[in-house]
């Protein structure tokens, strides 16, 4: 019961108190005069805040502008200079590294691989079945061997030829060094990947 006639008395006394604002006018006059005040701070400070925000903007568009216009130039540079260094590294140093390879390794092994296979299913039966006597027997014997002994060279170096450029291409390192510029050296920085 207590706490209800607390409660009642506190919304009378809020509402003669607004009546009584309403009513007086010293504490009209002052009410309006802050409300001035703070409409006046709020008109200061959102203006200067904008005008703060605006600057920002354009200093902000300005600067990005240079740092465009910078590197507009970088890039075009980059496209003239450096991807043509690079064009010529990959052609002269991979594509051709790997052409020569092929050439000079990886063909001779796949060259006359069904012929070698066919001479060994036609001279295995007769080394078996000599009804000539021996004497054929060896030569036969050394020559298949010889074959096969001379695809396994082949085919030995061809794997080794294939871990280097299995190694080039994973490392960027060039399979062959073609001369580019007098600072070769400069040449594989086009090429090898930035390490940070």
């Amino acid at each position: 019961m207590r706490s209800g006639v607390v409660a009642n008395l506190t919304s009378r006394f809020l509402s003669a108190r607004e009546k009584q604002q309403r009513v007086n006018d010293n504490i009209l006059t002052r009410d309006r005069q802050m409300i001035t005040k703070l409409n006046a701070t709020y008109n200061e400070m959102s203006s200067s805040v904008f005008s703060h925000y605006r600057n920002s903007v354009a200093n902000i568009t300005e600067a990005l502008n240079e740092s465009m216009s910078d590197l507009r130039m970088r890039v075009a540079f980059h496209r003239r200079w450096g991807l043509e260094k690079l064009q010529f590294a990959v052609e002269h140093n991979f594509i051709r590294g790997w052409n020569m390879m092929d050439e000079r390794t990886f063909v001779f092994v796949t060259t006359n691989y069904q012929k070698i296979g066919d001479s060994m299913r036609y001279a295995l039966p007769k080394i078996a079945n000599e009804t000539e006597g021996n004497i054929w027997r060896i030569p036969r014997f050394l020559q298949v061997e010889s074959e096969l002994f001379q695809r396994e060279i082949l085919a030995k170096r061809a794997l080794a030829n294939l871990s280097s450029v299995f190694s080039a291409y994973h490392n960027a390192t060039p399979l062959l060094n073609y001369k580019v510029t007098p600072y070769n050296r400069y040449d594989l920085s086009y090429i090898t990947p930035l390490s940070y």
